[in-house]
């Protein structure tokens, strides 16, 4: 889990910046997608794997700065979101490599004091892509613990639980779904639910 730190206009690791959070505030939690672009085969692994290989997930972080009372964390899984083959984000088996990410995530913003309480500020979770179905996995396991959750925004997700985005509906969650021109190309060729009841 890494956090946004205005002054130096980067994200860092959450844990050696925890002062930054601040749980008086609405917090977003950006989580990006595939990165095919990220690997030079089909065998090595990224080379520097940080949040700035995503590229919209600090161009969205920057954008988002000037509302000063806002906590920005993001999930960089992009070691792990590299290894995904075209096969994979295909069929179903995506779920196996992306279910690791989902508990990484909820187990350390379940650690993160204040975030979440009832009552307390906003939590909004936006994934992209793969990043869509962390999203909707984590907020629903944030809702099991206790946590609230008041948004979940999937974007250009080639496949997601759709079942489970109706649950969070039901729960009381805003859910936004956008399909970009990109995202576009996804459309019809991937098994599951597909962008049904969001």
């Amino acid at each position: 889990l890494e956090i946004w730190d205005r002054a130096s206009s980067t994200f860092v690791a959450f844990d050696s910046f925890p002062g930054a959070f601040d749980p008086a505030s609405p917090t977003i939690v950006l989580i990006h997608g595939w990165q095919q672009g990220n690997i030079d085969s089909l065998t090595k692994l990224v080379k520097n794997p940080t949040l700035e290989k995503t590229e919209w997930v600090p161009c969205a972080a920057r954008m988002l700065t000037p509302r000063s009372n806002l906590n920005i964390l993001a999930l960089n899984w992009v070691r792990t979101a590299s290894t995904i083959s075209i096969l994979d984000a295909v069929t179903e088996n995506v779920a196996d490599k992306l279910d690791g990410e989902v508990a990484l995530l909820a187990k350390k913003l379940r650690g993160v004091s204040g975030l979440g309480a009832l009552g307390g500020p906003p939590v909004h979770l936006w994934g992209h892509s793969f990043g869509a179905y962390i999203a909707v996995k984590v907020a629903g396991q944030l809702l099991d613990a206790g946590f609230s959750i008041d948004q979940v925004t999937i974007a250009d997700a080639p496949h997601y639980p759709s079942c489970e985005v109706r649950s969070l509906a039901e729960r009381g969650v805003w859910v936004e779904n956008y399909r970009s021109e990109v995202g576009g190309i996804y459309a019809g060729t991937l098994v599951g639910g597909i962008y049904e009841g969001a």
